[in-house]
This record gives structure tokens, sequence and C-alpha cells, in this order.
């Protein structure tokens, strides 16, 4: 999986499909959960009758993946308009890639900026003004610490190179529109290292164009390194206007997003404000597929992924609900009042022990899962958690895919799954784990 695919899968399954917790009011912040929209798309191989018959997931709406992920792709056109009309910026960005201990490898270095600026509202607990850039920092500093920069690619490098670039990525988020700041605490790296800064401001100031009725391109930083007679002639025509149908192609122009810059004519442009949800739906599923951060079918070459991110679904259910008990009146943002107790919780380390056992079988593990997803017993909240883990919401197609590849492994063993389902349901005292992995059986091993 390419380092983009990691990032974007990471931020989706830890922020993006959560859902925000506050409604903001400019700087007042009223605790509220507030719901992910649930959307949907055809199956092509399945009458949509059937209750099988679509994809489904949960977003954030307005600051989510789908505004996450456009704002990174532009990060490529952002860097060409650049190229093309600044003439620091080419020769800037190699020095800083010098600098930082990359060569002359200026694919990497985007790379990085393309994750940074993925990572950018990660931290959000609420829409409108964003107030919780330092929180969306911390989480791309992280991610790049702890996983991205353990990557092969950066294998030469320093302990204190890979501290400095995770540092310099996070304020690149923190600070993104505090130029001042960014530049007081990397200036000595290069004189232009604000460029950095400048192409993730500049991604997510282009996605301002969804959510207002006029947009003014001199907001864009590089409206303060060309003349007006370029943002005109090159920088609007090449750059914003493109970005604004991609905003109207996914669905996503809640306004009417006019174009209002001296000298530019708009005219022409008829606005359809409104988001449209089947074109957010195709456009987020066709993504998600692309970036391999969805699971739309179960078979024998992916079934591994499937499993490991079923066990990310449920590890991150234990650390939710370890040290919780007691009602829960909100899952999702949905009002759905559930009790979190020592059954769930259990539950949840127990498929967590069978899933990471090397002794125990994939056709187990896969009749495990099935066991789990159709249990009546409990563990709804786990359940969701798994889907979450998959990206893929309908219950209906998962389980539907899951019997079929499960059948491929012979008749179907109702005694097994009955002594995993019994004993994760807190039934019996009878752990089959040891019995699963060949091990002596007898209650409570394992």
């Amino acid at each position: 999986m390419s380092n983009i695919n990691k990032a974007v899968h990471y931020a989706n399954f830890h922020y993006y499909s959560k859902p925000l917790s506050v409604v903001n009011l400019r700087k007042l912040q009223i605790p509220y959960p507030v719901s992910l929209k649930k959307i949907q798309h055809k199956r092509e191989d399945v009458p949509i009758q059937k209750e099988a018959g679509t994809f489904e997931t949960y977003i954030r709406l307005s600051h989510g993946m789908p505004h996450a992920s456009a704002a990174m792709e532009s990060i490529t056109q952002i860097d060409h308009i650049y190229t093309k009309y600044d003439a620091d910026y080419d020769s800037s960005m190699l020095e800083i890639c010098e600098k930082l201990g990359l060569g002359n490898n200026i694919a990497l270095l985007l790379e990085m900026v393309q994750i940074a600026t993925l990572f950018h509202d990660t931290g959000r607990l609420g829409d409108g003004m964003d107030l919780w850039d330092e929180d969306s920092g911390n989480h791309c500093e992280e991610y790049f610490r702890e996983i991205y920069l353990k990557s092969p690619e950066f294998k030469k490098l320093s302990s204190e190179q890979k501290v400095k670039l995770a540092k310099l990525f996070g304020d690149a988020v923190r600070f993104k529109d505090n130029q001042a700041t960014f530049m007081d605490l990397h200036a000595a790296i290069h004189p232009e290292v604000d460029y950095i800064r400048q192409l993730i401001n500049m991604a997510d100031t282009l996605e301002v164009i969804r959510t207002r009725d006029d947009f003014n391109p001199s907001r864009l930083p590089i409206a303060k390194r060309v003349s007006s007679e370029v943002m005109v002639k090159n920088i609007i025509p090449e750059l914003v206007i493109p970005h604004r149908d991609k905003i109207i192609e996914e669905g996503r122009l809640s306004r009417k997003g006019r174009i209002v810059y001296p000298g530019f004519d708009d005219s022409q442009y008829i606005p359809k404000p409104g988001y449209n949800d089947q074109k957010i739906a195709a456009s987020y599923f066709k993504k998600m597929q692309q970036y391999d951060a969805i699971v739309l079918k179960i078979n024998e070459t992916n079934i591994d992924e499937v499993i490991s991110r079923t066990l990310q679904g449920i590890k991150d259910y234990i650390k939710d609900y370890q040290n919780h008990s007691g009602f829960q009146f909100a899952h999702d943002g949905f009002f759905s009042a559930r009790y979190h107790g020592k059954l769930g919780v259990n539950r949840a380390l127990f498929y967590q022990r069978l899933f990471e056992s090397g002794a125990v079988s994939m056709d187990t593990k896969v009749l495990a899962l099935h066991t789990l997803l159709i249990s009546r017993d409990g563990g709804r909240t786990l359940k969701d958690y798994v889907y979450r883990g998959m990206n893929q919401r309908n219950s209906y197609t998962v389980i539907e895919q899951l019997c079929t590849h499960l059948s491929s492994y012979g008749p179907y063993d109702s005694v097994q799954a009955a002594s995993i389902a019994d004993f994760a349901n807190g039934k019996s005292k009878m752990d089959p784990l040891p019995r699963l992995e060949g091990r002596r059986t007898g209650p409570e091993l394992g």
C-alpha cells in the first residue's frame, strides 16, 4: 500500500469517520453531538431492492474526508502553478529538500505536503471557524513521527532529522494561517521554507469556494507573489475555476461559489448551490476505492486486509471503552442509548486474541467474524467499530459477502460458531481459543 493510501485510511478511521462533538458559533462552542451523514451507492451486481443492494458509510459532510482529500489532491496542481508563475519556487523547494536531508527528491517532499494537508482538519470538533489547528497539527506530527517517517524512504535519516521533519509539518498544519509564527520557528531551515505552509494554506483556501457565495482569490497565498494580471489571465482560469468544477462534480457546493476578483468576469457562471447526495456518494466511494480505504468486496484476495481492519476496529473499541462503563446516549452522533460494561470489553478482548493468533486458521477467523457480526446477543457498538474499520456500514452487504466467502472453505461449522458466540457473549466459561489453536482445552484458558 502506498504512503498516501496508508495515510488516507489512517486519517479516515481515526478522525474523519467519527462525528463532530460541538456546535461552533464563532468562538462559542456548545457541546452537542453532530450526526454523521449517511451516504449510499448502488452495487452493480445486486438488485437495489435487496437490503444488501448498496454500499453505505457515514461521513462528515463539510469538514470530513471529501473535503480533506480534495485539498490533498489539489497540491499537485498548486505545485504546478507555483512552478509556472513564481520564479523562486523551484530552486527554493530543491534547496529546502536538501536541507531536510531528502536530497533532490522533490516528489517525496510534495508527498509530505499532501499528507500534512490531508491531516489539516483531523482535530476539528465542530464546523464553522477552525479553532482546532493545534490539535490537527498534533495529529499530523504524531502520524509523521510514529508511522510515516518509519517508511523505507526515510531509513537513511537520523532520529534527529525525523523529529525535525515531523515538527516542521506539524507546525505547517498548526500555523497554516499564521505565517509569522511558522517562520519564527522554521526560518533557519531556509528563507523560503514558508512555501510548505503556503501550499497547505492554499489547498484549504481553494476549498472555501464550496462554502461561500462570493470567493475572492486574493486570499490565496500566491496572489501576493504574482501580479493581478497573472491572477486574472492564468491563476484563476488554471487553478481556481477547475477546483470549483471539481467541487461541483463531487456534489459539495453548498453555496453559490462565484469568483469575485478585480478584472475577472465570472458572469457566464450559473451557480446551482446545494449538496448533491448522489454525486457525493459516487465520488466518495470511487475515491476510497482508489485509496484502498474501503472494503467493497470480500474474497480470497483481500481477506487478510479484512481481518486486519476488523482488528483495528476492535482495538479502537477497547481503547475507548476499557475504562468506561454505564449508559451512553449518542453513537456516531445519533441518539442511541446503549449500556457499556465489562461484558462488552471482554467480548472485544476475546475476539482480539482470536484474530491476532497465528495458530488460528483463516477459515476459523472468517467464521468468528461472521459469528460476531450476526450475533443478536449484544456487541452492537463493537460491530459498529468493525464496520468503521472497513469503512463499510451496510451490515447486510458485509455479511452477505462474508457468508459467500465463508462457504468457499467448506460446510458451515455450526458447533464451532456456537462455541465462539457463547464464550464471547458470556454464556459459557469454556474458552474455545486453545482448542482452535490446537492446544489443550479447559475452562477459562487463554
